[in-house]
């Protein structure tokens, strides 16, 4: 099949057949013809004289469309049996014939074909039954898309190559299928695993500043650093007043940790209650108890904003005694 591409010319193409006929032996074309396309393609490029060392397919697609029929036209005949002395033959009537069809319209290009044949038949090149059989296939190949071709070789085209350097990453390797979870399940999981890492790390970070507050009351004694000194009475009161200023406060951001501790775990808790659960996974499971109510909070019921239990709490409990 033709590839329609845009062409840059930098190859030397032969354009005598007599040098052609020096080039192709029957060596040369069992050669080709015993290795693979790719590898045959650029090895019958250079026998035909071609410098192949620097051939780009991309770059120079003019003369990769030419190897093609060539290529081609040389392996129709191995494949079809034509004996390989008239091989390189028909290798030349298909150079010489698209040579000379060059910028020709197509009934000029037949008339070409039918000296050229005659000429080589005359000679006794190729057999008249294998000559019938390549014209067969020159026609149904070459032929039909003559048009094509001429554009091919007679319009002179801006290479079209971009040449971009890319990493392409392979993809990750992949479970098998039986492992394979649900969308809806997959996406439960990955946020559950958010929140609990949220969680996690905040948490911890409470409980490192509460260690850090223990650690400081510890360390504040009133009397350390006084140890061998003699101290009068007021002294002595000056420091008992700083170290227990110093535990207040500290004792005071102590409970203020504890409660930001329990106000972020219950916050945590209704986080991860509150996501909805696939129901293929079924009901949560308890491994956790909710935060719960002090006993006196429980007991006492509301408390006022006094701190004291609320009106209604003392009517309840009233009742309760009156019964």
């Amino acid at each position: 099949m033709l590839r329609m591409r845009s062409a840059r010319t930098t190859v030397k193409l032969h354009s005598n057949r007599s040098e052609m006929a020096e080039t192709i032996t029957v060596e040369n074309a069992k050669c080709v013809a015993n290795l693979g396309k790719i590898d045959g393609r650029l090895r019958l490029g250079e026998f035909l004289g071609w410098t192949m060392a620097d051939f780009d397919e991309d770059a120079q697609m003019r003369e990769s469309i030419l190897l093609d029929f060539l290529y081609e036209s040389l392996m129709f005949g191995a494949q079809k049996g034509v004996p390989w002395s008239q091989i390189p033959a028909l290798l030349q009537v298909a150079s010489e014939f698209q040579k000379r069809t060059i910028g020709q319209p197509l009934s000029a290009a037949i008339k070409i074909y039918r000296e050229i044949s005659q000429r080589y038949l005359n000679d006794n090149a190729i057999s008249e039954s294998n000559l019938r059989l390549f014209t067969s296939h020159l026609f149904e190949t070459y032929m039909a898309h003559y048009q094509l071709y001429q554009i091919v070789f007679t319009t002179e085209r801006e290479p079209m190559t971009v040449k971009q350097h890319l990493d392409v990453l392979p993809p990750p390797e992949t479970y098998p299928l039986d492992e394979a979870k649900p969308l809806n399940i997959w996406e439960y999981e990955r946020k559950m695993s958010e929140i609990e890492k949220e969680e996690k790390s905040r948490l911890n970070q409470i409980k490192l500043e509460e260690e850090t507050i223990l650690n400081d009351i510890d360390e504040k004694q009133p009397f350390k650093d006084t140890k061998d000194t003699v101290l009068d009475r007021q002294q002595v009161s000056e420091l008992i007043n700083d170290a227990i200023q110093h535990h207040t406060s500290q004792t005071e951001k102590l409970l203020q940790t504890k409660v930001e501790g329990r106000l972020e775990d219950l916050s945590f808790y209704l986080e991860k209650t509150a996501l909805p659960r696939p129901e293929h996974l079924g009901p949560p499971p308890r491994t956790k108890e909710p935060p719960r109510m002090s006993a006196k909070s429980r007991a006492g019921g509301k408390l006022g904003s006094d701190g004291m239990p609320s009106a209604k709490s003392k009517k309840s409990k009233k009742s309760a005694k009156t019964k």
